[in-house]
């Protein structure tokens, strides 16, 4: 089956072992070379839609209070 064109450009990491949530995260941070990253747990469900580039430009617009 081809990837879903939402996904075309992600990477899943299978660490070597069980290290947590922050530190699972921290080893993925690694290998990011975006600007942003969004980070959602997987038993964490969104109720509404959310306005990603909205977040983005106001994180851009004051990105001292918005990090």
């Amino acid at each position: 089956m081809p990837p879903l064109p939402a996904f075309h450009n992600v990477t899943v990491m299978r660490l070597a072992e069980r290290t947590g949530f922050a530190h699972a995260i921290r080893k993925a941070l690694a290998h990011v070379r975006t600007e942003y990253v969004v980070v959602i747990q997987h038993d964490l469900a969104f109720v509404k839609p959310v306005r990603f580039a909205d977040i983005v430009g106001v994180m851009q617009a004051d990105p001292d209070t918005f990090k």
